[in-house]
């Protein structure tokens, strides 16, 4: 990587470099009070997930194509472990959280590998000469996120040539692709898929806006189609069809981009939350398990965990529902 990356005696400053998810004295506070839970307890979830992304040379899983984690429906049978995906963010967080520049330009190599990976997409089924068959913007999208997350946080140790090689990849195999899927496929908008490809579409385009101004009616698009889709797929009522794991997508995928676009925009997060999302404090209680060891009861998707930003979100929106004891119970339990 000796024209993308900086060497590996460069000295870096430990700050983000766009702030698309916390600006410099944010981070700072974080560290501190991350701090206080290693002392405590002598690691913590943000360390373990970087221990993983240690044992990996990304550069031995570029690739023709990107796993989708580890769903491999759609891989050839080599492909199978093959994963590059999800360990980069990780390596980013940690390093910027402990101040460890090694792991901060792991994160740089990680993405610096997808970027090279030959398609954003799984499989050769994607990407057969003369097919129309696509498997939606999933793979896409988490590359899409995944890059811009770490040239954010990771982000001192590219070279101009590096963030312009990454910016082209998310312009065009990511924000492209996703596009490609909100133009074409109505029924995205009608069910959890919307929502699920926005985090990388509004954080590859919060990006790339810094750079070219002309990105900027994008960015308002992505908004607007997410906004539309979430007023469509929550309830009158506040519920939610597809069940309390897959509301992940409303909260979580949702909740997400709406925070990154209230940070872009210098509104506060509560002014850019569409009506439909704060009508669903009778659905948190509806779906609250009474047994601590789990969040909801596990009925249609049939999941009883749900994950912490999904909580953290919905805790945010609605600060006196169920949501927050739920919130409070997951974190108390891990």
């Amino acid at each position: 990587w000796a024209k993308y990356l900086k060497p590996t005696s460069f000295k870096p400053s430990f700050k983000p470099v766009y702030g698309l998810i916390a600006a410099a004295p944010e981070i700072e506070r974080m560290r501190r009070e991350h701090q206080k839970h290693l002392a405590r307890f002598g690691t913590s979830p943000f360390v373990e997930a970087a221990r993983k992304a240690r044992k990996v040379i990304p550069e031995t899983r570029i690739n023709d194509f990107v796993n989708f984690w580890n769903d491999t429906r759609y891989c050839r049978e080599r492909d199978h472990g093959n994963e590059l995906l999800r360990l980069g963010p990780a390596a980013a967080i940690a390093g910027l959280l402990t101040r460890d520049a090694n792991l901060l330009r792991l994160a740089a190599r990680y993405a610096m590998s997808l970027g090279m990976c030959g398609e954003w997409d799984d499989g050769m089924i994607c990407r057969m000469p003369g097919s129309p068959f696509d498997h939606r913007c999933f793979v896409q999208s988490l590359c899409t996120w995944e890059i811009s997350l770490i040239m954010d946080l990771a982000g001192e140790w590219f070279t101009d040539l590096g963030r312009e090689y990454l910016m082209r990849r998310i312009a065009e195999g990511g924000l492209g692709a996703i596009q490609h899927n909100a133009w074409k496929y109505e029924y995205i908008f009608h069910c959890n898929q919307l929502a699920w490809f926005t985090p990388g579409r509004m954080l590859g385009s919060c990006l790339l806006e810094h750079h070219w101004p002309r990105v900027k009616p994008h960015t308002e698009q992505a908004y607007k189609d997410l906004v539309e889709s979430l007023n469509d797929t929550v309830l009158p009522d506040g519920g939610y069809v597809e069940g309390p794991t897959y509301f992940t997508c409303v909260a979580h995928h949702g909740g997400l981009p709406l925070y990154v676009y209230a940070r872009r925009s210098h509104k506060p997060f509560s002014s850019v939350v569409p009506a439909s999302m704060r009508r669903s404090a009778a659905f948190g209680e509806v779906v609250a398990s009474t047994d601590n060891k789990q969040d909801v009861i596990p009925i249609c998707d049939g999941r009883p965990l749900l994950d912490q930003n999904t909580l953290a979100v919905m805790a945010a929106i609605l600060p006196r529902s169920a949501w927050v004891r739920l919130f409070r119970r997951a974190v108390d339990r891990t």
